[in-house]
């Protein structure tokens, strides 16, 4: 069963013959999904350990872990920026090109976009 039919039946509480797997940390470790971060897709320009904010408006800091890191600033702390705030638009064409959605496709995983 492919990484994207695990995912699916998951979903669809169709019974999987494994939970599906989205980590990036130990390569012997199936991984039945890719995401944008992995492929270096924010609109933005933020990757990372960048001091800008990402798609979302989230400012990240480094954990002692390699490759992760946590939100330390994120754009709804005063919830009166509610009302302004704008999430990235998951229709925007910037996010479906490039060639990780071929590598997603070849590997038959699911893409979680942004």
């Amino acid at each position: 069963m492919t990484g994207f039919e695990l995912v699916k039946k998951a979903i669809e509480f169709d019974y999987p013959e494994r939970l599906p797997f989205f980590q990036h940390v130990r390569p012997q470790a199936p991984d039945d999904v890719c995401d944008s971060w992995e492929l270096d897709r924010q609109k933005a320009g933020w990757f990372l350990d960048s001091p800008l904010p990402d798609d979302w408006g989230c400012i990240w800091g480094k954990t002692e872990v390699k490759n992760m890191g946590q939100v330390v600033k994120g754009p709804l702390e005063d919830w009166g920026a509610l009302d302004s705030y704008i999430p990235p638009n998951p229709r925007d064409p910037f996010y479906f090109r490039g060639d990780f959605l071929i590598r997603a496709h070849a590997n038959d995983r699911l893409f979680i976009s942004i």
